[in-house]
């Protein structure tokens, strides 16, 4: 019952969200310019989260599109977020002629692994049986680059598809795949045991708590590395991108090593940012190492899928954010982060006018996000 309502709660929200995204993206465009986006399709009926979305080209070239579709898997670590609070940070692929298939899938603690693992296959099937692709790109950021890394692994292996297959039920070998072309993620959680290494006491206290809302209850492995007997040279080209100040950019270098020992080939991105540098809105005020990531990466991204060398000191310019954006950014994240003025007002007490100017200032600034609104629709009326 409880999932049931914050699951509708967190429907309300990302549509919301979505709704409140900041105008400008980090490719310089207004999200959602030049794209198509077809929402909540259901690729399966077993689960009300298996739904995908549909984000391409709004004007297709009429030369013949030679670009690979992509199946993207959101982060969220594994309990959290949506295919539709995610969107805007992949609508530029379909700017750039691609089109995404954006999926949902079950989240922990309800559905554990490998809940969102078969989801991802029914949805791979769905796109091969439903839309004719017959080869895509496998991308996902933290854990749906998890998700997405794991699945490519399996469907290199019939024999781990067999034993997910008998422990699951699913009748796996009955459906018919696309194959994978090549594998992109972002800041990825490849190696558990990994992330841990080196992180501080409030990460290593976060991350155990999301792995025990996700892992399988016979303690088996749930990341990527866990596949290592299955996987060969045959694996898809990859790209590993991660941020040299995430606190578990480690477990990007556990998966770059097992790559490399099995000969596959693999292209490593480093970016001087933390976690999660390309899925915030570029209206929200955030550190210029983190901005410089999300526009490099932005750019890296493009050039790998079109086969073209990644710069090793890329320096893309970053988008002009107009004002009223960027205090539209910063209502989204008061309205995100609400609840934080309001336990520092309680913390410092009611009597104290430290606490209450606070609290005061911030419940203003979010209040006055709706005049960006009507600014923002006269100024483009």
């Amino acid at each position: 019952m409880l999932r049931s309502l914050v699951g509708s709660e967190m429907c309300i929200r990302d549509r919301y969200m979505t709704r409140l995204r900041s105008a400008t993206h980090w490719d310089g465009h207004y999200c959602g310019d030049g794209v198509k986006i077809t929402r909540q399709l259901r690729y399966s009926s077993d689960h009300p989260l298996e739904t995908l979305d549909i984000v391409e080209p709004l004007i297709r070239n009429s030369e013949k599109n030679t670009k690979l579709p992509i199946l993207y898997i959101h982060g969220g670590a594994f309990i959290a977020a949506s295919s539709e609070l995610m969107l805007h940070s992949i609508d530029f692929l379909g700017r750039n002629g691609y089109t995404v298939y954006s999926i949902d899938y079950p989240l922990a603690p309800e559905n554990k692994h490998p809940a969102a693992l078969i989801s991802v296959l029914k949805a791979l099937a769905y796109v091969r049986q439903q839309h004719g692709v017959n080869r895509c790109v496998m991308f996902g950021d933290s854990a749906g680059g998890s998700l997405a890394a794991t699945a490519t692994a399996l469907l290199g292996s019939k024999s781990a598809l067999s034993q997910l297959e008998t422990q699951t039920g699913v009748s796996l070998s009955d459906m018919k795949f696309p194959e994978v072309d090549r594998l992109l993620c972002l800041y990825p959680i490849l190696d558990a045991q990994a992330s841990f290494e080196g992180a501080s006491l409030p990460v290593s206290i976060g991350l155990k708590f999301i792995y025990d809302c996700y892992a399988p209850a016979d303690g088996s492995g749930f990341c990527f590395c866990s596949m290592r007997d299955h996987i060969t040279s045959s694996f898809p080209k990859t790209l590993l991108m991660a941020g040299k100040s995430d606190p578990i950019y480690k477990s990007s270098l556990r998966g770059r090593e097992l790559l490399q020992d099995r000969g596959v080939q693999v292209d490593y991105k480093e970016y001087p940012a933390t976690h999660a540098f390309l899925g915030f809105p570029a209206g929200w005020v955030l550190p210029s190492e983190f901005r410089q990531s999300a526009v490099d990466s932005l750019e890296d991204i493009l050039s790998w899928l079109a086969d073209k060398p990644i710069p090793t000191h890329t320096r893309a310019k970053q988008p002009l954010v107009p004002w009223h954006d960027r205090a539209l950014g910063f209502m989204e994240a008061g309205l995100l982060s609400g609840t934080a003025p309001l336990l520092i007002y309680l913390m410092l007490g009611s009597a104290s006018w430290i606490g209450f100017t606070l609290y005061g200032l911030w419940m203003v600034a979010v209040s006055a996000g709706p005049c960006c609104f009507l600014v923002e629709a006269w100024q483009t009326a």
